[in-house]
């Protein structure tokens, strides 16, 4: 059971923002006087980071908690979340960075990385025996330290970007923002659903398209 003031998985939804901005789209240019090897090593680097092989596991360590399931998701982040990190820091470490710069932040990747397995490592024991009134204190814990681990790597996404910008998508990036808030975001056409739960749908809804308004046939007044 799932005590009071430990919300599960708020520190999830910071994750999964990772996922939203995981560089879906290609590259917008680069800023001046960034060096086009030094673009190369930072290009290396995001297409590794944008793969991480632990972001589809974090998605069902966050559904494991919603469903107020700790120990499943204990035995998701020691079976498969751990793994998928060591994977991810060996793929970082074999990153060919060929600039000062490029070495330094590919070292900073792997540290960052590796102090993210900690953590999650952390969070996984304290998960594992279920969440009690006797340790709820240590879960919140974990997940803080974790938080602080997934807002470092965040950074280094940052860091990345401002070398090799990415064009986002508009609604990816509200929806990083929404989550790295701790609130789900609310993706284009949902509002009105989400309004119209308990009275039907709003008004505005049958016209939209993925957030567009669009043209409703009206019905011909009686003559």
């Amino acid at each position: 059971m799932q005590p009071e003031g430990v919300p599960m998985n708020a520190l999830q939804r910071a994750v999964a923002a990772l996922g939203v901005t995981a560089f879906l789209v290609a590259c917008a240019g680069s800023p001046s006087g960034v060096s086009a090897s030094l673009e190369e090593d930072v290009t290396r680097l995001q297409q590794v980071l944008g793969e991480d092989p632990a972001r589809a596991v974090l998605a069902d360590v966050d559904q494991a908690l919603d469903e107020e399931r700790p120990v499943m998701a204990a035995e998701l982040i020691a079976d498969a979340a751990i793994p998928a990190l060591r994977r991810q820091v060996e793929a970082l470490s074999r990153v060919r960075a060929t600039t000062p710069e490029g070495r330094r932040l590919q070292s900073r990747a792997v540290r960052v990385h590796r102090a993210r397995m900690a953590a999650l490592a952390v969070y996984g024991e304290t998960l594992a025996p279920g969440v009690t009134a006797d340790n709820d204190e240590a879960v919140l814990g974990a997940m803080r330290g974790f938080r602080e681990a997934e807002m470092e790597l965040l950074q280094l996404h940052d860091e990345l970007a401002r070398i090799r910008p990415l064009a986002t998508e508009p609604a990816a990036q509200a929806e990083r923002e929404a989550r790295l808030g701790g609130m789900p975001a609310i993706r284009p056409g949902e509002r009105a659903e989400a309004e119209g739960d308990e009275r039907g749908p709003g008004p505005s809804s049958a016209g939209r398209v993925a957030g567009d308004e669009v043209a409703v046939p009206q019905e011909p007044l009686p003559e």
